[in-house]
C-alpha cells in the first residue's frame, strides 16, 4: 500500500519513496498533528503515538534538511522489516524508514553513520504478569529454563536468544502473533523495548506484557539506516543524511529524541544487564 504524500517543508527538495511497518505511517501523522508543526520543526517527542519507529522518520526528516536536502516522504506500507530491505535493496525505495543492526546490511547498499552506538540498545524481558516464575528470574541460569518467541527476520535478537541457551525458541513474523503465543502460554516471554509508560507494560491487540522487574537484554551492535545503492537518489541521500546525522548528534537532538519515546529509559538504567 503506498500512502498520500505526507508533507513537510521539502518545497524546493525531493519526494523519495520509504518504507514503513504498519502503523507506522499513522502514528507518525498523528504525531505531527498533536504537535501542530512538521517533521523539520519538532524539538521533542513526547507523545502516547510516538515510537522508535516514528522517532527515526523525523530523525531522517531533520537530518536530511541539515546536509541540505530537504525531502518529502512517500510511504509505501510493509508487512516486515524483511520486505523493507528488500525494497531498499532492489531501488525500489531510497532507504529505511527505521535503523537497523549492522549485521543485516550486505555489500550492495549504503550504511549509515551509527545512529544507535554499540551496546546502547537494550530490551525487557516480557512476560504475562500472572507468570511468577518468569517474574523471578535474578540471572541467566534461571532464563535458561523458559521459552521464548522473536521474529526470525530480528536477527541480532534471534542471536542473542539462541546464545542464551533456552528451552525453547519460536518464530513469529508479526507483533500480535508473539504476543498472542505468550498469552495463552504456549511461550513465557519476547524480548521488547521498553515504552515510556510509568509501569513498563506494553499492550498490543488487547494483550499486555509487563517485563521481568530489573533485568534487561543488550543486544549487540550498532544501528544504522541503509540508503539504496539503486535507486537514482540513492547517493546523494545518503551524502545528505550522512552530514546530518553528524549535525544531530552533536546537537543532542538523536538521544532525546529517544529518550522521549522510551528507548532510552531512564527507569531502567539502573537494571542489571542479565547477558554482559
Amino acid at each position: 500500500m503506498v500512502f498520500a504524500l505526507i508533507p513537510g517543508v521539502a518545497t524546493c527538495g525531493i519526494i523519495i519513496p520509504i518504507p514503513v511497518v504498519e502503523g507506522v505511517a499513522e502514528r507518525y501523522a498523528m504525531v505531527l498533528a498533536e504537535k501542530g508543526k512538521t517533521a523539520e520543526e519538532i524539538t521533542e517527542l513526547r507523545s502516547v503515538h510516538a515510537d522508535r519507529h516514528v522517532a527515526a522518520l523525523v530523525i531522517i526528516k531533520q537530518a536530511l534538511l541539515a546536509g541540505g536536502l530537504p525531502v518529502e516522504f512517500e510511504m509505501i506500507e510493509v508487512p516486515n522489516s524483511a520486505r523493507e530491505k528488500l525494497l531498499v535493496r532492489s531501488g525500489t525505495a531510497v532507504m529505511s524508514s527505521q535503523d537497523l543492526f549492522d549485521i543485516a546490511f550486505p555489500k550492495d547498499v549504503f550504511m549509515s553513520s551509527p545512529v544507535i552506538p554499540r551496546g546502547s540498545f537494550v530490551k525487557g524481558i516480557y512476560g504475562l504478569k500472572e507468570n511468577t516464575a518468569l517474574r523471578s528470574v535474578q540471572n541467566l541460569e534461571q532464563l535458561r529454563k523458559f521459552s521464548a518467541v522473536s521474529d526470525s527476520n530480528w536477527l541480532v535478537d534471534w542471536l542473542t536468544l539462541n546464545e542464551i541457551g533456552l528451552k525453547h525458541l519460536a518464530g513469529a513474523t508479526t507483533a500480535e502473533a508473539m504476543f498472542k503465543l505468550v498469552a495463552f502460554r504456549n511461550i513465557d516471554f519476547t524480548l521488547w523495548e521498553f515504552p515510556p509508560s510509568r509501569d513498563l507494560s506494553v499492550t498490543v491487540k488487547g494483550i499486555t506484557l509487563h517485563p521481568v522487574p530489573n533485568l534487561v537484554v543488550v543486544l549487540k551492535g550498532s544501528r544504522h539506516f541503509m540508503v539504496s545503492r539503486k535507486h537514482p537518489d540513492g547517493p546523494r541521500v545518503f551524502e545528505a543524511l550522512e552530514k546530518g546525522l553528524a549535525v544531530l548528534h552533536a546537537e543532542g537532538r538523536i538521544a532525546r529524541y529517544l529518550t522521549d519515546v522510551g528507548f532510552y529509559n531512564p527507569a531502567v538504567s539502573g537494571w542489571k544487564v542479565i547477558n554482559p
